[in-house]
């Protein structure tokens, strides 16, 4: 454990630069990375390396997510209500309509329910975390943190939130509704995500030692 840890908040000092081992792959990527922010493509957009970055890695990021929660596929609609009631086809589509059951939370940007081989398995919603605070006081709480975890508690669901969308990578970040258990850790590690949960989930001593590591 570092010395600074004894120090103060006020007394640490400013978080150094990290720099990985120079191994050889590092190098050549940071020479690309330098090389691209270097030059002029065509397209002005396309300028900002971060949404070169992205563009390379949401593809990547989307498989993790989908191996990590052991998904199949996307379901046809985005139908929170197959989730929370378990349905094999979204309640709201048929002559006899479930009024009770929602069929989006509060927030549902960019949603996709995704299924596995037993049905409905996960609802995730990719946000700008800036267009989540921008509520004024007094104001409903739709499309806002508070609401997400309002929601989740209200249906029995549990919430997480995950830094790295794979829609918007750097941008935006993923929330997660389940109805089922989280993956295990180490399975679930890669992603450092227990920013938020309900039900008791991420209360745990494993949990906690997993988020400490």
């Amino acid at each position: 454990m570092s010395d600074d840890s004894r120090l103060s908040r006020d007394e640490r000092p400013s978080p150094a630069h990290f720099e990985p081992p120079p191994w050889a792959e590092y190098q050549q990527l940071r020479q690309a990375v330098t090389d691209y922010m270097d030059h002029d493509p065509a397209d002005p957009e396309w300028a900002d390396i971060w949404r070169a970055l992205a563009a390379i890695m949401s593809a990547h990021q989307r498989e993790r997510f989908v191996q990590t929660f052991d998904l199949e596929n996307p379901a046809d609609k985005a139908c929170i209500g197959r989730l929370i009631a378990d349905a094999d086809s979204c309640p709201h589509t048929s002559d006899t309509q479930d009024q009770e059951l929602p069929h989006s939370p509060p927030c549902a940007e960019n949603a996709t329910l995704w299924v596995d081989d037993t049905g409905p398995a996960v609802y995730s919603i990719h946000v700008i975390p800036d267009s989540m605070g921008r509520l004024q006081s007094g104001t409903p709480a739709q499309d806002s943190w508070h609401s997400i975890h309002e929601f989740a508690t209200e249906w029995g669901l549990r919430e997480s939130i995950l830094p790295t969308s794979w829609y918007d990578v750097g941008s935006a970040v993923q929330v997660v509704y389940m109805a089922g258990e989280w993956p295990e850790w180490p399975v679930y590690r890669p992603w450092q995500v227990w920013i938020g949960a309900t039900q008791g989930q991420g209360n745990s001593e494993s949990d906690q030692t997993a988020r400490d590591e």
